[in-house]
């Protein structure tokens, strides 16, 4: 199998807003439905710590990643979360070479 692309990245937000930008960055989700270079696109939640909302992104490489930025949706959904976003902490990038599920 070759490599794949994995990133995670953490936004922070105000916690009255966590839901609000979960339900923005699945909307994200959704757009990329048609993407067959999109393996995974997953937002998660802590219920420990509602100043956070991450995204967990597999992709079969990093350039198909940044080419999805410039999807109109993508855009637009940039666009509609910034104002919700106090900072973003790119946690990992990763290439994944194997195992179950990828």
């Amino acid at each position: 199998m070759d490599a794949v692309f994995g990133l995670l990245t953490n936004f922070h937000t105000k916690p009255e807003d966590q839901e609000k930008l979960a339900e923005i960055l699945l909307r994200a989700a959704e757009a990329l439905e048609d993407y067959q270079t999109c393996l995974q696109y997953q937002v998660i939640l802590n219920a420990n710590d509602r100043e956070v909302v991450s995204v967990l992104e597999v992709w079969t490489d990093k350039g198909h990643h940044e080419a999805s930025l410039e999807n109109p949706a993508t855009v637009e959904a940039i666009n509609e979360a910034r104002s919700l976003i106090l900072s973003v902490e790119r946690q990992k990038e990763f290439d994944f070479i194997g195992g179950k599920g990828i």
